[in-house]
């Protein structure tokens, strides 16, 4: 079994987007020892992170056949089965994650989407919440809530979140967008047309008043 300096600078390089590296160890190990969970669960994240979704599901799958309760996997594969669509067994897996470990940030996020867009607003929000409080300011996560609000309508409480992105990342091309956006989704097009060519002239906003929900 790889011992702990390995696994980090494993994990170190996916983190830093140096797959072929990454790649290179972790097949390296598992020639040698095929059953190597803690390996098999970093290939399995590398293949996640490079867009590979099925080897990852089949990685993934592997793993949990040696090791039932292996958190990460359950969360990984609740995040991969959701980019497939495949939304019950993304669900499933999410919620033994969180069975596994209370604060999966991935796993509240996945059920948080998925109940979205089956219209269960409270409830995923409730989800979401949950995770924005495990990563507080985690811009990621934070885009997650905005999308989420938008797909529910709640466009006043979106706009006031983007504001207080955008004076914190005035570079985030996406915040604009999404900004235009919660104009755009009430009809109020002159706004929203505006918003944009401010973006793309100077990076700097207007950001007073507020569409309507």
């Amino acid at each position: 079994m790889a011992d702990p300096a390995t696994l980090q600078a494993i994990a170190r390089e996916i983190h830093q987007g140096r797959y072929d590296e990454a790649a290179g160890q972790c097949l390296s190990i598992l020639r040698q020892d095929p059953r190597d969970a803690p390996v098999i669960a970093l290939y399995g994240e590398l293949a996640l992170q490079m867009g590979r979704i099925e080897d990852a599901i089949v990685i993934l799958r592997k793993l949990l056949a040696l090791a039932p309760d292996h958190a990460g996997a359950h969360e990984n594969l609740a995040l991969a089965y959701n980019l497939e669509g495949d939304y019950s067994n993304a669900r499933d897996h999410a919620l033994r994650a969180l069975e596994l470990k209370e604060d999966s940030v991935e796993s509240r996020l996945v059920l948080g989407t998925i109940l979205v867009s089956e219209g269960k607003d409270d409830e995923a929000l409730q989800h979401i919440d949950e995770a924005r409080a495990l990563t507080y300011g985690d811009p990621r996560v934070e885009k997650i809530y905005i999308d989420s609000l938008l797909n529910m309508g709640r466009f006043s409480t979106a706009h006031e979140l983007l504001k207080e992105l955008i004076a914190l990342y005035p570079e985030d091309s996406y915040l604009y967008k999404q900004f235009a956006g919660s104009y755009r989704f009430t009809g109020q097009d002159a706004e929203a047309q505006l918003v944009r060519s401010l973006a793309n002239s100077e990076g700097e906003l207007a950001l007073e008043g507020n569409p309507a929900d």
